[in-house]
């Protein structure tokens, strides 16, 4: 019952409407009403929920016998490189913890209101593609190739998925290469919701084009070291699509930024995650070796190169150098040198670095704009502009001498590798692009879109239940309840200047104004006062002169 906020959802336990609050009414508002109707069953049917997890639970146990042993298989111990083994499972745990380091990324960015919900959705994106893979994600991905769309079923639910290694990485368990694999399946879905934050309720095929093994782009020869095209470029792109479905949030303004509520969140947010990528760029090399050690190198120097890009820009044009830009600079240059770190040396990354940091500024600068696009953290200037500029680049830079499992670049004698490169982006972006577009379109009618009551609310309280800061004491009034308190002040304060307002005039007007609290004399009223060169005695304009004898004084002015 605790999963339920009766507060906000007042519905959710009323048998009728005479349980309802005073005045409640959600007759105007159908996208509450849809959510109280997803509600109540939860609520109401909570017995049905344990005993049907439990059942659930059970069925999937017995099933297990099935899959005895499929995660162990035959292998030969020999093979297995302890070092290498090790290295990789350590950078799945790096990657790992830059899901929440996205979420706490977005989060600073955002109004305080939604900070709950941006974090809520990467841990659950976490969880659900956690299970979506271990069942049949891995399977379509690194499965046998089906006419190079996508990979077959093979690998359902890891069957056949064991200690023994697979072609991808000859010196590791395939389960370590697979969990691997799944936390960069997990962080591409994550990337997207800084597109929708604040007003949406909550990488297969691409991933086995081009790492697939006949994958038809990987057949081709691109080149993607680790995961640029589908984490980062179609993470971009669907984000957008997103955005123009979803729709932009109650009163958004072309050129008007969101303003970031907690800077410090952002920064933590973008350190943790360099911090995850030498992991995601260097465990792509799926070795302890000198690949891992030039991936992570590269990474680290474009990382660098992209911050000080943005933060100069940002002072160039704003006259002082940002914090924000400076973290969001970080992460462009990470996300640009992603598809190259395996290909390129430590002076190709600062030119990636430099080159990616100028295109996506420049991207936001012009979505913010001239775009009537509310992108609303600019995940396709970072993240779709980022990933295929570094992809672009990765054919102009690459060395076979650094890896020779790849290709060379334009610059050393390759001008093919660039075609093969533009090419991959290409499609990349089109089909994130159409597909999400469509897909959403699809989803659209059964409530993407919060209301526009919940929107002004916060996601936090009007869909969680829940508030980021709790600031005040529980003893403290409402917000609203001292609002109404101020206006009731203001408005009788209104009401006793009006009456003095009255009372002042009618004094003024009258031939002998009244006495005023502290005084024992009259104070004359306006038709006493008479021009100065007037021939009446002196005594009516200023009676207290009758009982005063004083020296005459020439006064200037109408008290004279």
């Amino acid at each position: 019952m605790a999963i339920i906020n009766t507060q906000q959802f007042p519905r959710a336990t009323a048998r009728n409407d005479q349980d309802l609050p005073p005045g409640y009414n959600d007759t105007n508002d159908s996208q509450r009403y849809i959510t109280y109707s997803l509600v109540i069953p939860v609520y109401r049917a909570f017995p049905i929920f344990v005993a049907l997890l439990l059942v659930i639970g059970v069925v999937i146990g017995f099933t297990s016998t099935y899959f005895a042993g499929a995660s162990v298989g035959v292998f030969d111990a020999k093979v297995i490189n302890s070092g290498d083994t090790a290295w990789v499972l350590t950078a799945s745990a790096l990657v790992l913890l830059m899901t929440p380091a996205v979420g706490w990324f977005y989060a600073g960015m955002v109004t305080s209101k939604n900070v709950i919900g941006v974090i809520k959705q990467t841990l659950l994106i976490l969880a659900v593609v956690s299970i979506q893979w271990v069942l049949i994600g891995y399977s379509l991905v690194f499965g046998k190739d089906v006419n190079g769309i996508i990979g077959g079923l093979n690998f359902f639910a890891l069957s056949g998925v064991g200690y023994a290694p697979s072609a991808y990485a000859p010196t590791i368990p395939q389960t370590a290469f697979m969990i691997f694999q799944a936390m960069g399946a997990i962080i591409a879905p994550a990337l997207i919701i800084g597109s929708i934050v604040e007003r949406m309720r909550f990488r297969t095929v691409i991933a086995h084009w081009v790492v697939g093994d006949g994958g038809w782009l990987h057949n081709m020869g691109a080149l993607d070291f680790a995961g640029g095209t589908f984490v980062h470029a179609a993470a971009g792109f669907s984000g957008l699509a997103a955005a123009i479905v979803v729709g932009k949030r109650g009163g958004f303004k072309v050129g008007q930024a969101i303003v970031s509520h907690n800077i410090p969140l952002v920064l933590l947010g973008a350190g943790v995650l360099w911090f995850g990528w030498l992991g995601f760029n260097g465990g792509s090399a799926l070795a302890a070796s000198p690949l891992a050690v030039n991936a992570f190198v590269v990474t680290n120097t474009a990382g660098a190169a992209g911050a000080l890009v943005w933060m100069i820009l940002s002072w160039a044009e704003n006259k002082k150098p940002s914090a924000l830009a400076t973290a969001i600079g970080a992460v462009c240059g990470l996300i640009a040198i992603t598809p190259a770190s395996g290909y390129v040396g430590p002076v190709a990354a600062i030119a990636i670095g430099l080159i990616a940091g100028v295109v996506t500024y420049m991207a936001l600068h012009i979505r913010s704009k001239h775009f009537h696009i509310d992108d609303t953290l600019d995940v396709w200037a970072a993240h779709g502009i980022g990933g295929v500029t570094g992809l672009i680049l990765a054919g102009v830079f690459a060395e076979k001498v650094i890896n020779v499992g790849g290709n060379n670049g334009l610059l050393f004698g390759n001008p093919g590798q660039l075609g093969i490169q533009i090419l991959t982006a290409s499609v990349t972006l089109g089909y994130a692009f159409i597909a999400t577009y469509i897909l959403l379109k699809f989803l659209a009618p059964l409530g993407l879109r919060v209301s526009r009551r919940q929107e002004e609310e916060g996601l936090d309280l009007a869909i969680h239940g829940e508030e980021g800061y709790q600031l005040a004491t529980n003893n403290a009034p409402k917000v609203e309840d001292r609002i109404t308190q101020l206006e009731e002040e203001v408005a009788a304060l209104r009401d006793q200047a009006a009456k003095q307002e009255s009372e002042l005039e009618n004094a003024m007007r009258s031939p002998r104004g009244p006495i005023f609290p502290g005084q024992q004399t009259y104070v004359p009223g306006m038709s006493a006062l008479r021009p100065i060169d007037s021939q009446v005695d002196q005594a009516t304009f200023e009676p207290s002169r009758q009982t005063q004898k004083r020296p005459a004084i020439k006064r200037i002015g109408l008290m004279s």
